[in-house]
């Protein structure tokens, strides 16, 4: 190596070095319990309608079906997460099939109350707040056609909560 090319080697580079951070959260696990069913209690059809549970108080109302009774009730969840993070909610979607046999009826609205507000569409965010617990209640509108067979209806949705 020539004298020249050995002085360029042994001359430091210009540098320089900066830290940097690396950071996550990590939250704990979502957890969520149905508390109380989404309920439309005994009806009657008369020339066929919809029976509707409010989201937030659970009354139930009717518009061309008899309400015979039973323990009508919007359905209830207890979720639980980190507190004060922000969560979104999804629920299966609509209609909501409930079935006896091969009889059918379908809830085509569904309406969600968070920790006691007005009934709103699903989807809506929500903070879990410092104690990590939000309620939800969820109404819907059942459309009943005018000849329902007799029967139970049952049928099942899943409510779901997510970390945003």
């Amino acid at each position: 190596m020539t004298a020249l090319a050995a002085a360029l080697w042994a001359m430091p580079v210009l540098a320089a070095n900066g830290a940097g951070t690396a950071k996550t959260a990590v939250l704990g696990p979502v957890a969520m319990l149905n508390t109380a069913p989404l309920d439309f209690g005994g009806i009657a059809p008369a020339s066929g309608g919809t029976v509707t549970i409010d989201a937030q108080t659970g009354a139930r109302t009717a518009v061309g079906v008899v309400l015979a009774g039973g323990t009508p009730s919007n359905a209830r969840f207890i979720s639980t997460g980190t507190p004060n993070r922000t969560v979104t909610i999804a629920l299966s979607p609509v209609p909501i099939i409930i079935s006896n046999g091969a009889n059918t009826m379908s809830i085509n609205q569904i309406r969600v109350s968070v920790n006691g507000g007005g009934p709103q569409p699903v989807g809506p965010d929500a903070n879990l707040g410092a104690s990590g617990v939000i309620n939800y209640a969820v109404g819907g509108r059942l459309t009943v056609a005018a000849a329902q067979a007799d029967g139970l209806y049952t049928g099942t949705f899943t409510l779901t909560m997510d970390y945003q």
